[in-house]
C-alpha cells in the first residue's frame, strides 16, 4: 500500500485488492478526504444518509490540484494504467 498525503485534509492511497485465491488484480486507486469536504443539502455529520439521498465533492480552484495528483497516480499503478492515462490526456490535448 502507498499514501501519498496531499495536506492535512487529503491522501491519496494505492493498494492491491485483498482476494483469498493469489490471482493477479489492479491496483485500486482511493481518494479519502473528511466527510465536510461533500457538499448535501442538509449536513452528513452524526448521522447516517437516507436512502437516495446525495452529496457531492465540489472541485474548485482551491482543490483543483488533487485531480492532477490522481492523474499522475493513476499512470504510474502499472503499464496498462500508464498506457490508458497517455491516451485520455492525447484526446483532451486535441479536443
Amino acid at each position: 500500500m502507498h499514501i501519498k498525503t496531499i495536506n492535512k485534509e487529503n491522501e491519496l492511497i494505492s493498494k492491491h485488492p485483498y482476494c483469498a485465491i493469489k490471482r493477479t488484480h489492479p491496483t485500486m486507486l482511493y481518494f479519502c478526504f473528511p466527510i465536510t469536504e461533500l457538499k448535501s443539502e442538509s449536513s452528513l455529520i452524526g448521522r447516517c444518509a437516507n436512502t437516495k439521498e446525495f452529496a457531492y465533492f465540489e472541485i474548485n480552484k482551491n482543490n483543483s490540484f488533487i485531480i492532477l495528483e490522481m492523474v499522475k497516480i493513476f499512470g504510474m499503478l502499472s503499464p496498462s494504467h500508464q498506457y490508458d492515462t497517455l491516451e485520455i490526456l492525447d484526446l483532451i490535448i486535441n479536443k
